[in-house]
């Protein structure tokens, strides 16, 4: 291999002449045709006894496409390495020659690790920006970072916001039948109801619109006689 130029292109992209040697070539080709003549099945001859000629002629295109293969891209990581490059893609093979007497010649295009100049930032002068947490905030996240690992504790007393509810409900999917559901929870009890229900006592019946009704205009919803509140883990 011979790395003859190597080219500056646009959008930090490398144009490489290079050529292959026509010894690399020959040693190459036969590699290929000792491997066609092993698995070539001819009439009158046995299998791997078809002589170089006919295969030549036969199979001369195969042979080529497989020398191509074979060497252009061994050539070309050769070419790279000598020229110190640092591709970043795969290259693009263009004007590829060949002349078995005299070997290949190819071009490949690969675009290229940019150069970047940094300029001078010794000296620069930064601006430490100081934030401040009040201890309400602290406590605020404190006490939401601790929510999801409380225990539900059953309490008597009406429902209030933030709650978990525990209740039998059934709503109308037709004007002419219902379908049951059954002690099904609803944690966001505020949102839920849409602010429809307000502090109903265990014992009372009423019809607000649950979360899980996509049709809440028909929903009958009926508390059960518990309600909940999370209570937070201890802190150490």
């Amino acid at each position: 291999m011979k790395l003859i130029e190597v080219k500056d292109l646009p959008d930090s992209a490398k144009s490489l002449a290079v050529a292959v040697a026509p010894e690399e070539v020959a040693s190459e080709l036969d590699a290929v045709y000792r491997k066609i003549g092993s698995e070539a099945e001819m009439p009158g001859f046995r299998k791997g006894k078809v002589p170089r000629p006919i295969l030549e002629k036969r199979f001369a295109e195969t042979a080529l496409k497989e020398v191509l293969q074979s060497l252009l891209p061994s050539a070309y990581d050769r070419a790279v390495d000598e020229a110190g490059l640092h591709p970043i893609e795969s290259p693009r093979y263009d004007d590829v020659k060949f002349d078995e007497g005299k070997g290949i010649l190819f071009t490949a295009v690969v675009q290229v690790r940019p150069e970047i100049t940094l300029p001078k930032y010794d000296g620069l002068a930064l601006v430490r920006r100081k934030s401040s947490v009040t201890d309400a905030e602290l406590e605020e996240e404190i006490a939401r970072m601790l929510k999801p690992h409380g225990e539900l504790e059953t309490v008597e007393r009406p429902a209030a916001a933030g709650d978990s509810l525990l209740f039998d409900y059934r709503w109308k999917l037709a004007p002419d039948g219902w379908s049951d559901r059954s002690r099904t929870s609803c944690e966001a009890f505020e949102a839920a109801t849409n602010g429809s229900l307000t502090s109903p006592t265990p014992t009372t019946t009423t019809t607000p619109s649950c979360a899980d009704n996509p049709s809440s205009s028909k929903s009958k919803c009926t508390p059960s006689k518990s309600a909940g509140r999370r209570s937070s883990p201890t802190r150490w």
